[in-house]
């Protein structure tokens, strides 16, 4: 039992470092420019990317529509990016109802010499969330000088305020994101700050992250299912289904983003739903699965190919005109209009290719939840086959980023030592190597739910830290 446990552990500390590389965010700078700070011109530009994520219906399309996506970045790299109270709170907390809709970018604050070097913090730990609660215990007395009462309550702040800025963004628990800067403005007016490392406030646009999301379409790329949950399986259904209840059970409708647990599970239920053919997913399961498209990231599936289906049309991902107009062209298709309407088949083995084919991203958000109703009814006849639209190659580009340990199982042939060693040490290493196999299939099948159940008592003690300031 102590042996399995220290395999989890392993195994969970090899997952964080997982979603780490996972979510690598790009510099604000390099995506949207670099912005001043001077009060009233950050006032302006705030305000007026807030109106455009307002009046473009942004919540539901942020993370597919370029102009959400900048818009939402010109207001993190002011909010990160300038000091403590150049934006007013109201315009602060309006940018929050984004967060969990938006790709985010990275900005931290000028340097300044003059201030000591911000305290190495293990943004693993739950170090951060104790420092946040004996501040909200113990700090929060502006007579006494806030976040400057005590010696305690400085170091706890520095220890908060350089997570904010060296943490990958994930690793900072949302409840502390959504109210450091309103801490800051309220508790620590002084300005009380450390001087970050300098080689977080250089900003290279030449690293992958930077490179692609200046690509106006790359940036939206999803990465492949099989590369993080491996291969697809569609002799039964009971898997998708216990991805199903799992979302539900943990509410990952508001989480999903950020919890490791809630997004494994989508990406089950999304490989099954988007890959097996429409016969073998439920309609229920389907129509659920869509609950979670807005706050769960997405992986790509290529769809099952069945021979009796002809072949779709080819389609252009990034022809968000024809898809819109073939999508409003079908809700006029009635009965058996599929069947006997040459514009009503090819609108909807259009849309059909597409969803198969492109990113989720990259489909108007109402097309992408219908066309299973469509797939299932109306148009069932004329389902089509798309070709393999791209090769999965889990050790390049994003996939490579994304990949999980359950992909990363290295072969006999490349682990074996070649220098010519006895055959003694030989079958000592061919024994490791079978160890490590078995125990990786082990971790496949049940290592990942295990493990699933120690988040899941890591989330709650952190909220019960947070929710009970001080008790630490």
């Amino acid at each position: 039992m102590a042996a399995r446990l220290a395999l989890l552990v392993a195994f969970g500390s090899a997952l964080a470092r997982f979603c780490v590389g996972q979510w690598e965010l790009p510099d604000c700078t390099c995506v949207v420019g670099r912005r001043g700070c001077e009060a009233a011109a950050a006032k302006e530009a705030v305000t007026r990317a807030l109106r455009y994520l307002r009046e473009n219906d942004c919540k539901r399309s942020c993370r597919r529509d370029l102009g959400c996506r900048d818009a939402f970045f010109e207001v993190q790299q002011h909010m990160d990016g300038c000091p403590a109270g150049t934006l007013a709170s109201d315009l602060e907390r309006e940018k929050y109802e984004y967060d969990v809709h938006c790709h985010h970018c990275k900005a931290a604050p000028p340097g300044n010499s003059s201030l000591s070097s911000c305290p190495n913090v293990d943004c693993g730990s739950e170090s951060i969330v104790e420092a946040w609660s004996n501040l909200k215990a113990n700090c929060e007395d502006q007579e006494a000088g806030g976040c400057l009462s005590s010696a305690q309550c400085e170091e706890d702040w520095l220890i908060v305020y350089a997570a904010m800025y060296t943490c990958e963004h994930f690793e900072v628990h949302r409840v502390i994101r959504r109210g450091f800067h309103e801490w800051q403005r309220a508790y620590c007016s002084s300005g009380l700050a450390c001087s970050l490392p300098q080689s977080l406030l250089e900003v290279d646009c030449s690293t992958d992250a930077n490179v692609e999301h200046q690509d106006p379409y790359s940036w939206i790329r999803e990465p492949d299912c099989a590369c993080l949950v491996g291969p697809l399986d569609c002799s039964s259904e009971r898997p998708a289904i216990q991805a199903l209840e799992f979302l539900r059970d943990n509410e990952c409708g508001s989480k999903c983003r950020y919890s490791l647990s809630c997004r494994e599970a989508f990406y089950h239920l999304e490989q099954f739903v988007d890959g097996c053919p429409v016969s073998a997913v439920s309609a229920n399961v389907a129509h659920e699965k869509h609950r979670y498209d807005d706050t769960c990231s997405h992986c790509w599936q290529q769809k099952d190919e069945q021979d009796s289906l002809e072949d779709c049309p080819a389609v252009d991902c990034r022809d968000e005109a024809r898809l819109s107009q073939a999508w409003s062209s079908l809700q006029s298709c009635m009965g058996d209009a599929c069947d006997t309407n040459p514009q009503c088949k090819q609108d909807f083995q259009v849309l059909s290719a597409a969803r198969a084919t492109c990113d989720h991203t990259q489909m108007p958000s109402v097309a992408s939840r219908g066309i299973h109703s469509w797939e299932e009814g109306p148009c069932y006849a004329q389902r089509c086959n798309t070709p393999l639209s791209r090769e999965v190659d889990c050790a390049t580009g994003i996939n490579a980023r994304y990949a999980g340990i359950f992909s990363r199982v290295s072969s006999p042939s490349t682990s074996m030592s070649t220098d010519g060693g006895s055959s003694a040490s030989g079958v000592a290493i061919a024994a490791v190597v079978l160890a490590c196999l078995s125990c990786t299939a082990w971790l496949v099948t049940g290592g990942y739910f295990a493990y699933r159940s120690l988040h899941q008592e890591k989330e709650k003690r952190i909220l019960n830290i947070i929710q009970e300031p001080g008790r630490t």
